[in-house]
């Protein structure tokens, strides 16, 4: 679970990173084409945060709760999808 807050007009929120440690011991990142977390998407996708500031507030505040495991613009119109369907 992430923790969020607005300051600004923008939402900030912390998740956490991962690497893989390699051969002695050194950490290597892997960039995926998702993002690691929701705040990381609504930093980086123009598109994922205007979308999200569209939701209700009620959507926002559950979103930011529960919806860590979101890391692309699809999964996140198909998580506000299923909340509502």
């Amino acid at each position: 679970m992430f923790r969020g807050n607005f300051k600004q007009g923008r939402i900030h929120m912390s998740c956490s990173t991962f690497g893989q440690t390699i051969g002695g011991g050194e950490t290597m990142e892997h960039r995926l084409p998702e993002y690691l977390c929701l705040s990381d998407l609504l930093d980086q996708d123009l598109s994922a945060y205007e979308y999200f500031q569209t939701l209700s507030p009620e959507v926002r505040s559950l979103l930011e709760e529960k919806g860590d495991g979101i890391g692309s613009f699809q999964e996140l119109q198909a998580y506000v999808s299923h909340l509502w369907g």
